[in-house]
């Protein structure tokens, strides 16, 4: 499933295939800083355990979004620039 975000470009090439993820979300050429924010409020309604690929095309993101996880107790699951595999806090899942 996918839902429309803000700089909702194509993106460039193709994800890692072997990747399951319930949400995409792409923050085009986006600043991390503007990314971060924007996605902020797109996983705010999400269930935790929410698994989302994340594109960013900033070359900042493979520093960025690894610091932002850890702050933010998400889980970073994999990531080859520009794909990001997120997990939404993995802690408050209900099993």
């Amino acid at each position: 499933m996918s839902r429309e975000t803000p700089g909702n470009a194509p993106s460039a090439g193709a994800h890692p295939r072997e990747w399951e993820f319930d949400e995409e979300f792409d923050g085009g050429e986006e600043t991390c800083g503007r990314v971060i924010i924007n996605l902020y409020t797109y996983l705010l309604p999400m269930p935790p355990g929410t698994r989302v690929m994340l594109i960013s095309q900033d070359p900042a993101a493979p520093i960025e979004f690894p610091a932002w996880c850890r702050m933010t107790r998400n889980t970073l699951l994999d990531m080859r620039h520009p794909y990001y595999l997120i997990e939404y806090k993995p802690e408050q899942k209900k099993e």
